[in-house]
């Protein structure tokens, strides 16, 4: 179950239930239940993790977005190196 969840956007989003009731959640669950956003290391795409903070933001304005992503990044420019 591990591979595709380990890379999705947002660390507390990476998060999976299997048929038995096994939680899998390798960033843990603090995140997610203080509503805390972060940008998955494994995941190099701070575009699309802008846009998906945004999108979240925009439903739950509870939450708190703890990335500062530059608007290069914003644009999908990548990391810089």
């Amino acid at each position: 179950m591990s591979n595709a969840l380990d890379q999705f956007l947002i660390e507390c989003t990476c998060l999976g239930i299997n048929a038995q009731g096994t939680v899998y959640a390798p960033y843990g669950l603090d995140d997610m239940e203080a509503g805390r956003l972060k940008r998955n290391a494994l995941n190099h795409s701070p575009g699309l993790y802008a846009a998906k903070a945004a999108s979240y933001l925009a439903r739950w304005p509870w939450l708190l977005d703890t990335e500062q992503v530059s608007p290069g990044e914003q644009q999908g420019a990548g990391p810089r190196r």
